[in-house]
């Protein structure tokens, strides 16, 4: 047995972060998150970030509207979807009727008319004028 399959057979697996038995915040196999520790690198972030949005807009295209939209409105989608959820884009219901109408406009007021809009009022700006994109 190599050391990569020792460590995995010896720590385990987790998917969500646990505390371990020294009390240090970690997660996978072991890999504390909280000082002192490794962290997250930024390679690593960035290839859980590329999986992520894939995997949000694998989800989407199941969903007949958003694969009739362009590009440019299809990445605010999936950015609105990755900050709270599938689930909470889904939940916008009379934005998406208006982007199923082609009410680019009303569709953007929607997006603004939410809790998101209210908490993040600065990036709900810039995605939802994303979705007036409607030429591109």
């Amino acid at each position: 047995m190599n050391v990569i399959d020792r460590i995995k057979k010896n720590e385990g697996y987790r998917q969500w972060a646990y505390e371990c038995p020294a009390g240090y915040l970690t997660i996978g196999y072991g890999t504390r998150i909280t000082s002192p520790g490794p962290g997250v690198s930024e390679d690593i972030a960035h290839r859980l970030l590329i999986e992520e949005v894939s995997r949000i807009k694998r989800e989407l295209d199941n969903y007949e509207p958003f694969w009739a939209l362009n590009p440019v409105q299809q990445d605010a989608l999936v950015e609105m979807a990755y900050q709270m959820g599938v689930k909470g884009l889904m939940s916008f219901k009379k934005m998406w009727r208006a982007l199923d109408d082609g009410d680019w406009y009303e569709a953007q007021l929607e997006a603004l008319d939410s809790k998101w809009a209210r908490e993040f009022p600065a990036r709900a700006e810039e995605i939802s004028a994303l979705l007036l994109e409607h030429d591109k």
